[in-house]
């Protein structure tokens, strides 16, 4: 029953359309809407209960997925992050307040 509740649920949150850098203000948006869709994305992104309740966010997944959600200007500046987990480190220091 609670899986069924999780799928329900990954399917009513749409995924966060992709962060252009263009506005300072979209950046709001997109991390708002980001943050919904990574809440709900169970054990890919998050440390859940038994019951499949998110417990605690994995940071360094909910960096590497924002990145991934980075085009244009965006893209540009978190070129760097993005280098650092190709050669296998992280950023930001694996916190999700400091990205």
């Amino acid at each position: 029953m609670q899986l069924a509740s999780n799928l329900a649920k990954a399917k009513a949150i749409q995924k966060p359309s992709a962060f252009k850098g263009e506005q300072g203000s979209d950046a709001r948006c997109f991390l708002a809407a980001f943050m919904m869709w990574a809440h709900i994305q169970g054990t890919a992104l998050n440390t859940v209960d038994q019951q499949g309740n998110v417990v605690d966010r994995r940071d360094t997944e909910w960096i590497h997925a924002a990145l991934s959600y980075l085009q244009d200007d965006a893209a540009i500046w978190a070129a760097p992050a993005m280098e650092e987990y190709a050669n296998g480190n992280v950023p930001f220091d694996g916190l999700w307040e400091t990205f």
